[in-house]
């Protein structure tokens, strides 16, 4: 007698799935946001009693987090393949709410510890968790669907970190606007936003709003409810993704046929140099993703020269140097070490292993280097930030290639939360040590401190050197 599983049996499969993951660990990346701004609270940088300390998680953090966390799942699945699941007769409709129903678990637990060192056990701690709850995992059904229907590969990461992102950047934008003109409803970026104003008593620029402003009285259940059918919408998406009609599960998770094994003996003939000169420089180029970087590199591009055209070049140069130029770094030495991580352990046994890592990240970082003061040419940046750009962006891929040795999902929390904090840092002047505490943010700052481009440079290139040297342990340790 065939018996179906229930619903329990899908939870407890996907709690095993997900342990030591990086949802399992999203209660700790939220608590280290809202230990974050308690600490800003204590030291007098923000002042308040109510949530709006926790502003930077909305404005910034919790949809590119969301749509991280469904990428990283998506593509823990697609290298496990699925656990087997997708062999047996299981229903992809249960599985998918099984997941979001794991994931939101782990999130409202985040959202507690973060509001506790803020505002206390208090009623505010349940506005917060409600709101932010739906809020990321709605985002994370959008990440989910967005993933599922890209094809297999880097893409469906670099599309949801570079979504989420872009989302967080908008966002804080056009939220008061839209809502002032009564459009919020054909802008979803804003929907996510627009409901914690008025539960932050904050303006979308961070700003604490005054009793009677109209900020205060935005609506926030309507905009929730559209942001959370968006999420149902894109669950149905993901479902149909993933349903037996659309072909063999096997496939789907290998991102189409697998090749047979001389035409695999034959694309690694074709890649292979003719040359029997070494080089390494070419020997670890032919992986990376060359065509996937130069899009983004050329999208990035016309992307600023439009900025500029419309909003001129202050718009455009801080768009460059506080969100092209960190994304566009993050994205390099993450996809770096995935097209290269699952080879280390034999390319560790070369003899000329000690080269392999400063080769990669040098490459990675020349290349992104150049792609990012092309970008800030675009932009119109000024002269100082030019000259501390390719240091600035070679520190940023050696700490995330770093990181992504350990764990590709640590990679993009800590990248993330650096991020934040460097925009957050942006208030305070460079001669504290609260201005110099935002990494990321060092090649901005130039514009209004070029006195300092020789001590910003010169640390760089610094930090740059001591993370190649730390990562190179990590990949011998993997052999």
């Amino acid at each position: 007698m065939n018996h179906s599983p229930g619903l329990g049996a899908y939870l407890r499969a996907e709690f095993l799935r997900s342990y030591r993951s990086f949802s399992f660990y999203l209660p700790l990346i939220i608590l280290a946001v809202g230990l974050l701004a308690g600490v800003l609270n204590l030291s007098g940088a923000t002042v308040s009693d109510s949530l709006a300390p926790l502003h930077i998680y909305p404005v910034g953090i919790i949809v590119p987090l969301a749509l991280a966390s469904a990428a990283l799942a998506d593509r823990r699945e697609r290298t496990l393949r699925g656990g087997g699941l997708r062999w047996r007769r299981c229903r992809p409709g249960l599985e998918l709410y099984a997941r979001l129903l794991v994931v939101s678990g782990y999130a409202v637990l985040g959202h507690v510890l973060a509001a506790v060192p803020v505002v206390g056990f208090t009623m505010p701690v349940l506005v917060f968790t409600a709101v932010e709850s739906v809020v990321f995992v709605a985002s994370y059904a959008l990440g989910v669907a967005l993933c599922r229907s890209l094809p297999a590969g880097s893409w469906g990461l670099i599309a949801s970190l570079v979504l989420g992102l872009a989302m967080s950047v908008a966002a804080p934008l056009t939220t008061e606007p839209a809502v002032d003109a009564g459009t919020w409803f054909w802008q979803p970026w804003t929907w996510p936003l627009i409901p914690t104003l008025p539960t932050f008593a904050i303006h979308a620029n961070s700003v604490l709003a005054l009793p009677g402003e109209a900020v205060l009285d935005y609506p926030v259940v309507a905009p929730l409810v559209l942001y959370l059918a968006l999420g149902v919408g894109c669950a149905v998406v993901s479902v149909w993704a993933t349903s037996p009609a659309r072909g063999s599960a096997g496939s789907r998770l290998l991102g189409g046929q697998a090749p047979s094994r001389n035409h695999s003996s034959d694309l690694v003939r074709d890649r292979l140099p003719t040359q029997t000169r070494r080089s390494f420089v070419r020997a670890m180029s032919v992986a990376l993703p060359w065509r996937v970087w130069v899009f983004l590199a050329v999208i990035m591009c016309l992307l600023l020269v439009l900025v500029r055209v419309v909003w001129g070049p202050t718009v455009s140069s801080t768009m460059w140097a506080l969100g092209a130029l960190p994304i566009a770094a993050t994205i390099t030495g993450i996809t770096a070490w995935t097209t290269h991580g699952a080879a280390w352990p034999a390319l560790s046994y070369r003899r000329s292993r000690r080269m392999l890592l400063p080769v990669t990240t040098a490459v990675a970082a020349c290349f992104t280097a150049a792609a990012v003061v092309a970008g800030g040419v675009c932009a119109g940046a000024g002269p100082y930030q030019l000259i501390v750009a390719p240091a600035g962006t070679a520190m940023i891929v050696a700490v995330t290639f770093l990181l992504a040795s350990v764990s590709v999902g640590t990679s993009l929390a800590v990248s993330l939360i650096v991020l934040v904090w460097s925009l957050v840092s942006c208030s305070f002047p460079l001669g504290s040590w609260l201005g110099w505490s935002g990494l990321w943010a060092w090649v901005f700052r130039m514009g209004d401190y070029p006195q300092f481009w020789v001590l910003a440079g010169g640390c760089a290139t610094l930090l740059t050197a001591v993370a190649m040297a730390a990562t190179a342990p990590s990949y011998r340790l993997r052999a």
